[in-house]
C-alpha cells in the first residue's frame, strides 16, 4: 500500500525525519490500536534543551497524531537528539513518560565504513551489471575494428612527436579524420535521387 507506515517503521521514520529536517507537516496512513486503517501526521516541535543522561543537550521534537475513523484521536511527542538517538516518548493524556537514563553509545560509534563487497545482493547486482557492460563493450569493438588502427595509429604518433600537450595533440588527431570525411562528400558524385527527369 503506497503511503502506508507500519508501527515498526514509525521510529525508524520520525529517526530519518529528524535527521534530514521535518520543515512541514506531513500526513501518511497506518493502523491504530484496533488495527484499523488511520491517517497518521508528524508535526515539527520546536527545539529545546534537555537534560539526557546528565549532560543538557539539544532536542527535536515531533508530534505524532492518529486520526482513527471513528473519529478519535490520540497524540504521541518524541523527541530526539541532533543524531536522531531517542531520548524520551510521552503520550498525551498519559502520566507515563518514558525517558532515556543512560546513553550507552554515540553517533560516533556508528560511523563504520560501509563495505558493499559484504552485502550479498550489492555484490550479486554490481556483478552482474559489470559482466552486462564488459559483454557490450566487446560487442561494440568487434562491430568496429576500424577501432583498433585508430587507436594505433594516434598512439604512434603520440610517442613518435610527444607534444607537450596531449589533449590539444589528440584533438588536432582526431579532427582530421572529420576535415576527411567532409572532403569526400564534397567530392562523391550525386546520386540518381538527386537528378530531374527530362523529357
Amino acid at each position: 500500500m503506497q503511503g502506508f507506515i507500519s508501527e515498526g517503521a514509525n521510529i525508524l521514520l520520525q529517526r530519518l525525519l529528524v535527521r534530514k529536517g521535518l520543515s512541514e507537516s506531513i500526513s501518511f496512513k497506518s493502523l491504530d490500536s484496533e488495527c484499523n486503517l488511520c491517517i497518521v501526521t508528524y508535526t515539527p516541535l520546536s527545539k529545546e534543551e534537555r537534560i539526557v543522561a546528565g549532560k543538557e543537550v539539544e532536542v527535536v521534537g515531533i508530534e505524532r497524531k492518529i486520526l482513527s475513523q471513528d473519529g478519535s484521536t490520540s497524540i504521541w511527542q518524541a523527541f530526539f537528539t541532533i543524531e536522531g538517538y531517542l531520548v524520551q516518548l510521552n503520550q498525551e493524556g498519559s502520566p507515563v513518560k518514558m525517558k532515556l537514563i543512560h546513553q550507552t553509545c554515540t553517533d560516533k560509534d556508528f560511523k563504520t565504513k560501509y563495505n558493499w563487497k559484504e552485502d550479498l545482493q550489492f555484490c550479486s547486482l554490481y556483478l552482474d551489471r559489470k559482466d552486462d557492460l564488459i559483454s557490450s563493450h566487446l560487442y561494440y569493438v568487434r562491430q568496429h575494428p576500424e577501432l583498433h588502427s585508430m587507436l594505433a595509429d594516434f598512439l604512434k604518433n603520440l610517442l613518435i612527436k610527444k607534444p607537450e600537450n596531449v589533449l590539444d595533440f589528440a584533438q588536432k588527431h582526431f579532427s582530421s579524420f572529420k576535415i576527411l570525411e567532409e572532403s569526400q562528400v564534397k567530392s562523391s558524385p550525386p546520386t540518381s535521387d538527386n537528378k530531374g527527369i527530362l523529357v
